[in-house]
């Protein structure tokens, strides 16, 4: 689908098909961050192997990977990091609410 208005369309068709109390299929729908927006990358690879390899030095484990990345990600980038993913999801917001703006105006 290429467009808000398509998404919409297959909401409303599957409305249509649904039967009392039946469980909706889900919708998948993917929102790449557009080219100007993204981060280089090889810039990301570079600072992602960093932060693999700082977390790995520092013994870091289980449910605390996660956030040691991130935060080692964000200040190794400089903040880059965290503007790609605001970019992205802004333009997830924007392309939602277009979404449900076509899907109410059925």
């Amino acid at each position: 689908m290429d467009s808000p208005e398509e998404v919409a369309a297959i909401l409303r068709a599957q409305d249509a098909a649904d039967g009392a109390g039946a469980a909706r299929p889900g919708l998948v729908v993917a929102n790449p961050i557009p080219l100007d927006q993204q981060w280089d990358p090889e810039e990301h690879d570079r600072v992602l192997e960093q932060a693999f390899a700082a977390a790995a030095e520092a013994g870091v484990r289980g449910k605390a990977v996660t956030p040691f990345l991130l935060g080692f990600i964000v200040q190794a980038s400089g903040g880059v990091s965290l503007e790609v993913n605001l970019d992205l999801a802004r333009n997830n917001v924007r392309l939602a609410a277009e979404i449900a703006t076509a899907y109410a105006a059925a």
